[in-house]
């Protein structure tokens, strides 16, 4: 913490609020601009307060501190792309009616006891870093679930699923598995159902062979 000069307070207050110029804090900083809630309701932790010095983090920063709930509603008056008719722009092109941005590091949503939750006719998640270093990582000491009505992912390189335990792929109809031009290799221990069925096609417990000549074992195609 900074030792500071600090300039004489003026303000006015009453019973349930106040409103303090240059006020000194209880960690020594100096708010050029204090609102507080000196009512029951506030318990004293109620307040906005426009920092005058502190760290580079804190002076020409804004503290906001509420006890009970913060919510802002904006946007009434923008017209939505569903709005606007025949002019409509994209989706991705809409006003935004609240914005955020972090104009350095980072941008942090803490919920230690509860949710975080995106509502939206559209979400998207988007990582522009550096020479292909914009990475999305999820991670999750539970269940990372996903649900749709259909589901793709396609990767411009390789794309790898591992799991330490057992995988599981099902399909309610049909089940395509496509090794382009490129080799298709199967590796499986022995007295599984799927190393019978690669014995009668490759005659080994490992199959090396095109996509292309795979169908046509299975299949029993010919040229």
């Amino acid at each position: 913490m900074r030792r500071n000069t600090h300039q004489r307070p003026i303000g006015k207050g009453a019973t349930g609020g106040e409103l303090v110029f240059d006020k000194v804090l209880d960690d020594g900083e100096t708010s050029s601009v204090y609102i507080n809630n000196r009512a029951k309701s506030g318990k004293g932790k109620h307040y906005i307060s426009l920092y005058k010095t502190g760290d580079d983090h804190l002076a020409g920063g804004t503290v906001m501190r509420s006890p009970g709930g913060l919510y802002a509603r904006a946007g009434d008056s923008i017209k939505s792309a569903e709005d606007n008719g025949d002019q409509a722009p994209d989706i991705a092109e809409n006003v935004p009616a609240i914005f955020f941005e972090a104009v350095t590091n980072d941008l942090v949503l803490h919920a230690p006891q509860g949710k975080v939750r995106i509502i939206a006719q559209q979400v998207e998640l988007v990582a522009s870093g550096p020479e292909g270093a914009g990475n999305i990582v999820l991670s999750a000491n539970g269940e990372l679930l996903s649900k749709a009505s259909e589901t793709k992912i396609v990767s411009s390189g390789g794309a790898v699923f591992m799991a330490n335990e057992r995988v599981d792929v099902v399909a309610g109809t049909k089940l395509n598995t496509f090794g382009g031009n490129g080799e298709t290799h199967a590796a499986l221990k022995k007295n599984s159902i799927f190393s019978a069925v690669l014995a009668i096609i490759g005659g080994n417990e490992t199959l090396k062979t095109t996509g292309v000549d795979l169908a046509k074992s299975i299949f029993g195609l010919e040229g």
